[in-house]
């Protein structure tokens, strides 16, 4: 059975970019966090599974994007 490695890789790694530079930084609480949650949601659900986002309650962050 030959499996095109490749492609597989190629997938893998637009998620990283989606997550890693389309979505960016995300803190606790954050807008971002909110849409990497949502991102994984969907790419999950096209893979046949039933992912789900539970809610909860959490103090706001104090959270800071690093530096650079």
């Amino acid at each position: 059975m030959d499996i095109d490695h490749h492609r597989y890789v190629d997938q893998w790694l637009a998620h990283v970019r989606a997550l890693a530079e389309e979505i960016g930084h995300r803190g606790p609480t954050t807008p971002e966090e909110r849409r990497a949650s949502e991102y994984c949601h969907e790419v999950l659900a096209r893979l046949g599974l039933e992912p789900r986002i539970e809610s909860f309650t959490s103090a706001r962050s104090i959270f800071h994007q690093p530096l650079l």
